[in-house]
């Protein structure tokens, strides 16, 4: 799928990847193997990732919030995918993938 984003978009996702990554409080190796194959995917620059590191998910989830529909459901298979990388679903992940997808609007599209 070719994945087409603005620069604060894929700050935007950046951000929202590294909150399910922390979400259960430990980083797995896998999340971050996974992490850095997204980064690549997206093309998202060592800038871009810092950003979003430095980046509010709430703020984070305005920008998404504002996408089209297919980049909505885009950036919810990303966020599942980092769920999916070590195999190990946490509740807590679980959790903030539900508040992110409310908050960014993604929520109807399922």
């Amino acid at each position: 799928m070719p994945y087409i984003f603005t620069s604060n978009q894929r700050a935007a996702i950046a951000s929202l990847l590294i909150e399910i990554a922390n979400a259960d409080r430990h980083v797995a190796y896998e999340e971050l193997l996974t992490l850095n194959h997204i980064n690549t995917r997206l093309g998202i620059t060592p800038d871009e990732f810092n950003t979003g590191m430095n980046l509010q998910v709430e703020h984070a989830c305005r920008i998404v919030s504002e996408m089209t529909d297919d980049q909505k459901r885009d950036v919810a298979r990303l966020l599942v995918e980092m769920i999916d990388a070590d195999e190990n679903v946490e509740l807590s992940e679980c959790k903030a993938l539900n508040i992110i997808c409310e908050l960014a609007k993604i929520s109807h599209l399922f």
